[in-house]
């Protein structure tokens, strides 16, 4: 009989860390939209802020 197969922990990349990965790839090929949307993101960021957003989880 061949042996059984044993389930083991992926030792990949997870989800986020693979997104993360991406855009940095994305921001090196293309630098001049990577700024413009850092300074959307962070326009964001502050209106967030400023209106008392929370983010809920769960």
């Amino acid at each position: 009989m061949p042996p059984k197969k044993t389930v083991g922990v992926k030792t990949g990349l997870t989800a986020g860390e693979k997104k993360k990965q991406k855009q940095e790839n994305k921001a090196k090929a293309n630098p001049g939209k990577a700024a413009d949307k850092k300074v959307k993101a962070d326009a964001k960021r502050t209106r967030r802020k400023e209106s008392g957003s929370v983010k809920k989880m769960g």
